[in-house]
């Protein structure tokens, strides 16, 4: 049993992983900046595989039964892992193989805030503004890829409660 809760997340993270992946490739050869777009995307992704990763485990490894741990540790490592791969792709791909990309991505950021910087006062106060277009130019190729891990891990943890509890089933 303790085999298959590591390899039955790995099969579906290394997938999910390879998936956004794929999707960030797509969205960049449309000549649509992935790093502003992909978030939307990972609200799909993810619950998907920690879906089928959990159901996978509970019905054909598990004999049909699931614990809520059991659900909570198979999603979780299949959204780090998806998470992982994602993130190390970002990284090495903003670092390597398309450092304009960045760049794009930093402009058209400090672009939006510029031109909705009475809107963001308002609501985040001239402050945090001010900050963020101060921290914007010395955005990395490795904050990013932080970035898109952590937001991620935010997204796999919620969705991963959502189906433990949803798809557990014990013994009769």
């Amino acid at each position: 049993m303790a085999k298959h809760i590591a390899t039955v997340p790995l099969k579906y993270g290394l997938a999910g992983g390879g998936f956004s992946i794929l999707l960030f490739v797509i969205l960049w050869m449309l000549d649509i900046n992935p790093l502003a777009t992909n978030r939307i995307y990972d609200f799909i992704l993810i619950p998907l595989f920690v879906f089928f990763s959990v159901k996978e485990y509970r019905d054909y490894r598990n004999g049909g039964v699931l614990h809520f741990w059991e659900g909570m540790v198979t999603g979780t490592l299949t959204f780090v892992c998806l998470a992982l791969v994602s993130a190390l792709f970002i990284w090495l791909f903003l670092e390597f193989a398309h450092t304009s990309l960045l760049q794009d991505y930093i402009d058209t950021r400090v672009g939006m805030i510029q031109e909705n910087k009475e809107t963001l006062i308002d609501k985040l106060g001239e402050q945090t503004v001010a900050k963020s277009l101060d921290e914007l130019p010395h955005t990395s190729p490795f904050k990013l890829g932080l970035d898109d891990f952590l937001k991620k891990v935010f997204i796999g943890m919620f969705f991963t409660a959502v189906v433990a509890l949803v798809l557990r089933k014990h013994a009769i």
